[in-house]
């Protein structure tokens, strides 16, 4: 087997994630780590309102500070997929979509809020369909729920690093 040598940082943040490939249709049914918690309904997908602490610490084994990198990636970088995957649908790209969609869904995933990567996953999927009216559907309900995310990220940052 060879080797692969990965930068410190990638290799500490997920020492202890477990690889893991879904399909598109195993996504959709999937019900595993669901987050317990509070939870606000918006449309047909349940949100929490908070993140699972324990477990995003626990992925970048207790880094706060990589903790805090990786949420600033994702405050500068998730405005450019969404752009990415909107500007796809109005130009009824679907490859666009599909490309911007699973970047999004793999940024989140750092995060550990399931039922947000299964609303992406919806998104992505509908796109490789070529479905781009559901793909915006569903891209309706990515909006109000990725700002919960970046309350939710914010707020635990801004605890923990006090």
């Amino acid at each position: 087997m060879e080797e692969v040598f990965l930068p410190v940082e990638w290799a500490r943040a997920f020492s202890n994630v477990p690889a893991v490939v879904l399909s598109d249709n195993a996504m959709r049914g999937s019900r595993r780590n669901e987050v317990s918690g509070p939870k606000r309904r918006v449309s047909n997908v349940e949100i929490p309102n908070i993140l699972n602490e324990e477990d995003l610490l626990d992925r970048c084994d207790g880094d706060l500070e990589f903790v805090s990198e990786i949420v600033e990636d994702f405050m500068e970088i998730h405005p450019d997929l969404l752009s990415d995957i909107e500007d796809g649908i109005r130009s009824q790209n679907a490859h666009q979509v599909v490309e911007a969609a699973h970047s999004l869904k793999g940024l989140v995933g750092h995060f550990a809020v399931d039922q947000f990567i299964q609303l992406v996953g919806e998104v992505e999927r509908a796109a490789r369909e070529e479905n781009l009216e559901e793909a915006s559907t569903h891209l309706e309900q990515v909006g109000p729920n990725i700002e919960t995310l970046k309350e939710s990220l914010q707020k635990f940052v801004t605890k923990e690093t006090a």
